[in-house]
C-alpha cells in the first residue's frame, strides 16, 4: 500500500464483481463510501442509498432514504428493481442522536430494507451488515431481543426494542445488538435460499462521525474512565476502507462458506476483551450489568 494507492486498489484483482448488481446503504461518507469506492473498482454496478447526496464517481443509481422513517424505506425499496446480487448495509449514526432514531436508523431501517429487498436476491448473493464493538453484550440479551425479532412490523419493533433499553442498555449498543443477533437469526432460512448473510463489528475508525461516537463514549457510565485506558492497538484509528474490504470479502464467493458470522475487525480489542487482557475499566465501561448498576 502506498499514499498513491491509499485503499490498496492495486492489489485488487478479479473478487467476482464484475457485471454483478449490488446496493451500498450509507454511501456517501465513512465505510458505506469506501465500500462503493472499493465495488466500483471491482466492476460492480453499485446502487447507492443514503439521506445525503452520494458524490462517488462510478456509482450507477442513487437513492435518497431516512432509514427512520418506515414509508420511505418503503419508497427506496420499490424504486430499486430488477435482480441484485449483494447488499452492504452501512447507514448508521452514533449514539449522540436520541434513542428513537438511533433504533430505528441503525436497526429497525436495516431489517426493514433488507426484507424488502430480498425477492430480489438471486441464489450465490450475499449480504454485510454492520454490528459494532459495543454490541458484545448481544449474547446475553437473546432471549430478549428475539421478542424484538420475531414482531414483523417496524412500529412495533421500534416499540418494544425502545421499551427494553432499561433492561439492555444504551440505545447505540442494543440497536447493534440487534444487529448482531438478526444476522445470525436470519443466516439459517436465508441460506435456504442460497443467501448468505454476515456481519462486521468494526472498532474504532476514522470517519466525519468519529468526534460524535467519541462524545457517545464519554456519557456513559464509566464512559471517560473507559477512554482513559482505552489500548492503543496497532497505534491508530482504522480507516474505512479498512473496514470495507473485510465486507467486499465476505460477500465476494471467496466467503461461500462463510454464513451467519460477526467478524470483529477491531485491531483485537474484542479478543483482548474477552481474554481479559486489557484494563479492568474497558470491560466495566462495555458490559452492561443492570443488576449490579442498580445496587451500586
Amino acid at each position: 500500500m502506498s499514499n498513491d494507492d491509499p485503499m490498496n486498489l492495486a492489489a485488487a484483482h478479479d473478487w467476482g464483481y464484475a457485471g454483478k448488481r449490488v446496493v451500498v446503504t450509507g454511501a456517501a461518507s465513512g465505510m458505506g463510501r469506501a465500500a462503493a469506492e472499493i465495488l466500483v473498482h471491482l466492476g460492480a454496478t453499485v446502487v447507492g442509498i443514503d439521506r445525503q447526496a452520494i458524490e462517488v464517481e462510478g456509482v450507477a443509481e442513487t437513492h435518497t432514504v431516512d432509514l427512520a422513517d418506515e414509508a420511505s424505506v418503503s419508497a427506496v425499496a420499490a424504486a430499486i428493481t430488477g435482480e441484485l446480487h449483494g447488499l452492504f448495509n452501512c447507514a448508521g449514526i452514533p449514539g449522540t442522536a436520541d434513542p428513537r432514531t438511533i433504533l430505528a436508523i441503525n436497526f429497525c431501517g436495516l431489517r426493514h430494507l433488507t426484507e424488502a429487498l430480498l425477492p430480489q436476491l438471486t441464489p450465490g448473493s450475499a449480504i454485510c451488515n454492520i454490528g459494532s464493538t459495543a454490541s458484545v453484550n448481544w449474547i446475553y440479551h437473546v432471549d430478549s431481543l428475539m421478542e424484538v425479532l420475531h414482531e414483523p412490523s417496524y412500529a412495533a419493533a421500534l416499540d418494544m426494542l425502545e421499551g427494553k433499553l432499561a433492561d439492555l442498555g444504551y440505545p447505540y449498543d442494543v440497536s447493534k445488538e440487534a444487529v448482531n443477533l438478526y444476522t445470525a437469526w436470519r443466516s439459517i432460512g436465508l441460506n435456504e435460499v442460497g443467501v448468505r448473510i454476515n456481519c462486521i463489528n468494526p472498532g474504532g475508525t476514522f470517519t466525519p462521525a468519529s468526534r460524535d461516537f467519541t462524545k457517545a463514549v464519554k456519557s456513559k457510565e464509566f464512559g471517560a474512565e473507559m477512554l482513559e485506558h482505552w489500548p492503543k492497538l496497532m497505534g491508530r484509528m482504522a480507516k474505512p476502507h479498512e473496514q470495507a474490504w473485510p465486507m467486499v470479502f465476505l460477500n465476494s464467493p471467496f466467503a461461500s462458506f462463510v454464513n451467519g458470522a460477526t467478524f470483529c475487525v477491531d485491531a483485537g480489542l474484542t479478543s483482548g476483551l474477552v481474554s481479559q487482557q486489557h484494563h479492568p475499566m474497558i470491560a466495566a465501561g462495555m458490559f452492561w450489568a443492570p443488576a449490579q448498576k442498580a445496587t451500586s
